[in-house]
């Protein structure tokens, strides 16, 4: 499945938030594979559309550069829907579908 930089930033977060033990915060440009410029591009795109809401962190450090990140009902129902997910299944099973997709989160892979 073809997806851009901005879907493979959401989607990162979506992942991450399906686990019971999530931290939002350690997806970065770095984990994406993308430059810091790059990231925080895409991340205002998402957060324009309603996808998501976050913070920059200042000063930014070089991994480090969020203080606060969130992905809204809108992001989750926009992933749900392009990866034909059923919201009743559970957070691992939501994570195993997109895993089978092999959709790659790093640009530089």
């Amino acid at each position: 499945m073809e997806v851009d930089l901005k879907q493979k930033v959401l989607l990162a977060f979506y992942m991450e938030y399906q686990k019971d033990l999530s931290n939002l915060l350690k997806i970065n440009h770095e984990y994406i594979g993308v430059s810091r410029d790059l990231f925080i591009t895409a991340l205002g795109k998402l957060e324009n559309e309603e996808l998501m809401i976050f913070e920059l962190r200042y000063p930014m450090n070089d991994s480090q550069i969020l203080s606060y990140v969130s992905i809204t009902r809108r992001g989750i129902e926009y992933i749900e829907k392009k990866f034909e997910i059923d919201s009743t299944l559970s957070g691992s099973e939501k994570i195993m579908i997109i895993e089978n997709t092999r959709v790659n989160l790093n640009e530089s892979r």
